[in-house]
């Protein structure tokens, strides 16, 4: 039988099957809430993720690579005896005092039944990748109030896990042989190998 044993070396690509999405998500927590105009249902504001990625369907006509995304996390709380509507009219400002609002049409009403806590909800915007959304206002007829939102720097990618070059080694076998991992046995084999060359080479000695 012929066996032929060879030693590969070569570097293996870093893992790459996580999303962009999972390393560059910022999130901020607020932790502030406020009640709906003349309403027993406080919307509490929870937390901000500024990431490279999209959740929902918002668009935008700017190139996705000139843009960053802004959501909002949100939960609407009901502190009467009936059922309310909650509901939110957002703007985000950065710190040029530049605007964004959310898509016309964007629905963000919720019934919520007394004493209950909604679902947990988002809304989401697009926003230049060199800008940072410094202050909330939320509308509410002709009032209006404002949140701060601690500064974020861009997402910055979380290193991903790398793998230094490894030593593989790999059996060719003739047919019929069986399969299976001959890993864990190279070193017999190779000693077994070594070992028949020097049988056969002493035969050679010994037959002349």
């Amino acid at each position: 039988m012929v066996i032929s044993i060879s030693i590969i070396l070569f570097g293996m690509m870093p893992i790459a099957f996580s999303h962009d999405e999972d390393t560059t998500t910022a999130t901020i927590p607020l932790d502030e809430s406020f009640y709906c105009m003349r309403s027993d249902v406080e919307v509490h504001l929870l937390y901000m993720e500024v990431g490279n990625h999209q959740k929902g369907n918002t668009y935008t006509t700017t190139p996705l690579d000139r843009v960053k995304w802004v959501r909002l996390f949100y939960r609407y709380e009901n502190h009467g005896d009936h059922d309310e509507q909650g509901y939110i009219q957002p703007e985000f400002y950065d710190e040029w005092g530049n605007k964004y609002t959310l898509n016309e049409g964007t629905y963000t009403g919720e019934s919520v039944k007394p004493g209950a806590m909604s679902s947990l909800k988002f809304v989401e915007i697009p926003i230049p990748k060199d800008s940072n959304i410094v202050k909330m206002r939320f509308v509410q007829g002709f009032n209006y109030i404002d949140f701060d939102v601690p500064m974020v720097v861009s997402p910055t990618p979380t290193p991903e896990p790398t793998i230094t070059p490894t030593a593989i080694v790999s059996a060719t076998k003739t047919a019929g042989s069986t399969g299976g991992s001959c890993l864990p046995l190279l070193p017999f084999a190779i000693l077994g190998t070594l070992g028949l060359a020097g049988l056969a080479f002493r035969k050679g000695i010994a037959k002349k």
